[in-house]
Order: C-alpha cells, then structure tokens, then sequence
C-alpha cells in the first residue's frame, strides 16, 4: 500500500471510531455473513457436483449389457490372463458372476430411479428435507444390497483360485483400476 493510502485508511479508521476493525472481528456481522455465503456455495457445490456424479452413473446403470459391461468382462479377462487361470477355473468364475449378474442388474436399475427422484427432489421449488434424508437412506440400502452382491461375487470368484493366482489378481486388479 502507498502512503497515501495508508494515511487515507488511518484518516477513515479515526473517523469511523475504529469500527473497521470491530466490524471484521470474528462475531462480526460481515464475518457471520461470509461464512453464510461460503457455506451456501460448498452446499450449492456438493448438490451440482452430486447431480454431475448421478447423472453418470445413471447413464453407467443404464449401459449394463452394453459397452460398460463388456469393459468389465475384459478387465476381468486381464486380471485371469495375469493370474494365470486355466479355462475351468474361468468357465467356474463366468458360472459365478453369470449367476449374480441379474439381480445386480435389478438393483442398479433400483439405484438409478432412487438417484432420479433425488435429483427431482432438489430440484423441486420447495425442498422436502425428510423426504431427501428418505432417498438417501434408499440409495444407501441399495448400495449396500449391491456391495454385498459384489463381495459374494468376488469372494466365491477367490475361492477358485490358488492363493498365488489370487496374489496375481490381486495386484493385476489394482493395476487395472489405477491405469490412466
């Protein structure tokens, strides 16, 4: 700051009584005020960045069977290539997920219309906070259905392996999930 600046800000701050300075204490009204504002904007975020991360895996709920699927079966491809799986241990693993498949699709289909109706709910001119926490619980109880679906999956698909092809698979799956 310049000279005259700070003569100019010392000449206001003597004629204001040093309210300036009460004025961004920390109970200060512009202090509560900016902390409102920044609170509304991370809520705002969390609601845009939630309906951009609904709005994909809606479309990904919708693609099973399609490319999104088929991206899954060669990753699982890899994954046995690495661990070296014979071709009875992959027809014993396709038996596994073949299995379980439907009633992952149904419950990804369940958790695309609880992710619409939770858009729609933010969306309406008056929000309903119980009826939001509503669909929040759902979408948790059918993540939840879906993981365990999941971990029987993967665990019953482990179970056919030996313990170094499940070492292999291991960290061939972790490549997999961190390629670029």
């Amino acid at each position: 700051m310049t000279d005259s600046a700070n003569e100019t800000m010392a000449l206001t701050l003597a004629t204001e009584g040093g309210s300036r300075s009460r004025q961004n204490s920390p109970g200060s009204r512009a202090v509560r005020m900016s902390m409102r504002r920044r609170s509304w904007w991370g809520a705002t975020l969390v609601v845009l960045l939630g309906g951009a991360l609904t709005a994909g895996g809606m479309a990904r709920a919708q693609d099973v069977g399609g490319a999104h699927e088929h991206g899954h079966r060669e990753h699982i491809k890899k994954v046995l290539d690495a661990a070296g799986a014979t071709p009875a241990q992959r027809a014993q693993i396709q038996a596994v997920w073949a299995e379980i498949r439907p009633q992952l699709h149904t419950l990804r289909q369940q958790h695309a219309q609880v992710r619409a109706q939770m858009k729609q709910a933010f969306a309406a001119p008056t929000l309903d906070p119980q009826a939001i926490e509503a669909l929040r619980k759902q979408s948790v109880q059918v993540m939840d259905q879906i993981s365990s679906l999941m971990t029987q999956g993967f665990l019953k698909s482990a179970q056919v392996l030996t313990p170094d092809q499940r070492q292999k698979a291991a960290q061939a799956f972790g490549d997999e999930v961190h390629a670029p």
